[in-house]
């Protein structure tokens, strides 16, 4: 049974990194101006950190869809073995469900594609307080 309840840690843990991930686009906006001054100052036009964030940023959607399937088997089998449902996890997968589909409402220019982007940028920041709430409060039930 530990070793059932290690493996599903472990699917949680991967599913809270690739949330992380996902939100890579983010970061490189915010990280990108201050890694293009550094590189200027260098003298530099390419550099290994630019490369590394703009793979990174291609990869966000896929990180996300991993991050929500994932989560799901990690919550499913929870529940499965443990008869454990909790109220934060499930938070996490809506959230991550509504971020996918505002992610593809705003790639496809569906309906209000000014609204959805805003709504798709805010969304990560309530993923980051729920994800560590679910952290915190889950390990103190063990």
């Amino acid at each position: 049974m530990d070793n059932l309840y290690e493996f599903y840690s472990v699917l949680g843990v991967l599913s809270a990194l690739f949330i992380l991930l996902s939100m890579s686009r983010g970061i490189v906006t915010l990280l990108l101006p201050v890694i293009i001054a550094q590189n200027k100052a260098q003298g530099k036009t390419k550099s290994l950190s630019l490369s590394v964030l703009k793979t990174l940023t291609k990869s966000h959607g896929l990180f996300g869809v991993l991050a929500l399937l994932l989560g799901i088997a990690h919550g499913a089998l929870m529940f499965l073995t443990n008869t454990m449902a909790s109220l934060t996890g499930g938070t996490l997968i809506v959230l991550l469900l509504v971020q996918g589909v505002l992610g593809v409402l705003q790639s496809r220019r569906i309906g209000n594609v000014k609204l959805w982007q805003e709504l798709h940028e805010k969304i990560p920041y309530a993923l980051i307080l729920v994800l560590i709430a679910h952290i915190v409060l889950n390990n103190f039930g063990y």
